[in-house]
């Protein structure tokens, strides 16, 4: 099920084709949420495709989210603007984030439904920046883990190689 509305989601403005591109992210942290945890960052566009991405997590909050996010982030600034995008993740947080709670988020002055802060907000508002620069669609889907996906199981071995 593709999420498709939002304020990270504009129309398209030019003509481009129809069939998006697919590519498979994922994010994780070596000892989540312990001080000395290691993210890595897995971007899957298909077998032996250099735009591929296996990467340690840059910066100190090294956590399991903020890893999807910053896949999330690379896997759209590695694909052309005017080329449809279809990301798909087993992180629920980010489609969430991405497609449905942004607009809230954005309205409330980036804080969440409890009026805390919203986690992650930089890297929130960098991804919408980047699909608003976009001419053709961009859409974000979850995807279960370890259910048989073959992009999304190399998404996340690329992310632990990365880790």
């Amino acid at each position: 099920m593709g999420n498709t509305k939002g304020y990270y989601h504009p129309r398209a403005r030019t003509s481009a084709p129809k069939t998006p591109q697919v590519v498979y992210t994922d994010g994780m942290a070596l000892r989540n949420g312990q001080a000395d945890a290691s993210g890595g960052v897995g971007i899957y566009f298909g077998p032996e495709d250099s735009r591929n991405i296996s990467e340690p997590l840059k910066g100190t909050c090294q956590t399991n989210q903020r890893a999807g996010l910053e896949a999330i982030k690379r896997a759209i600034e590695s694909t052309p603007r005017n080329i449809p995008l279809q990301v798909l993740t087993d992180s629920r947080y980010a489609v969430g984030g991405l497609s449905d709670w942004g607009d809230r988020w954005e309205s409330n002055g980036w804080t969440n439904s409890r009026g805390q802060p919203v986690a992650n907000k930089d890297l929130f508002k960098e991804i919408g920046g980047l699909v608003k620069e976009r001419t053709a669609p961009t859409t974000f889907e979850h995807v279960y883990a370890h259910r048989g996906s073959h992009g999304n199981q190399q998404a996340g071995n690329l992310a632990r190689r990365g880790a």
